[in-house]
């Protein structure tokens, strides 16, 4: 496991040479609303604005259960990312490892050349969704041994060691 860059640390991404490709964590989920063709939609708007390097899901906050325990905060930190639109429902913003399809070549971190999506091309991050007192085996196991790169799990971490 070479964490979150691993694409990037490893010889894989030599090999993508002249190809778009899509890189993800692997807790998001897309909304019930999203296209089914959302990867045309990804591709023509790479083609729209070549100087862009990435474009990426959005995240939804609209529908955050009240029992986890970080909702505002999150809620917070997400509307930064929706201040400034390109157009409808396309946004200049941030996007790290939730899922985006690159532009051949770039890498991981091109901050400032990517956009991220509104509705309804949204995505769920289901840690967000999961109860902190009734945490499956997995998610639990997850919480124990993620990194710091797995912001919201420490963060969440921290505040429900008194649910273990």
């Amino acid at each position: 496991n070479k964490g979150h860059e691993a694409l990037w640390r490893t010889h894989i991404f030599q090999r993508l040479g002249k190809y778009h490709y899509v890189y993800t964590d692997p807790d998001v989920l897309p909304d019930s609303n999203t296209p089914a063709d959302f990867m045309y939609y990804f591709k023509d708007v790479l083609n729209r604005y070549p100087s862009i390097k990435k474009v990426g899901f959005g995240l939804k906050t609209d529908d955050l259960p009240a029992h986890y325990p970080k909702k505002e905060e999150v809620i917070r930190w997400e509307k930064q990312f929706y201040a400034t639109a390109v157009e409808p429902a396309l946004y200049k913003s941030k996007i790290d490892t939730t899922f985006a399809l690159y532009q051949p070549g770039a890498a991981f971190q091109c901050w400032n050349e990517t956009l991220r999506t509104g509705a309804p091309h949204m995505l769920r991050h289901m840690p967000w969704y999961e109860n902190p007192m009734d945490l499956s085996e997995e998610s639990s196991f997850y919480q124990q041994a993620a990194s710091a790169s797995s912001s919201w799990y420490k963060s969440v971490k921290g505040d429900n060691e008194q649910y273990q």
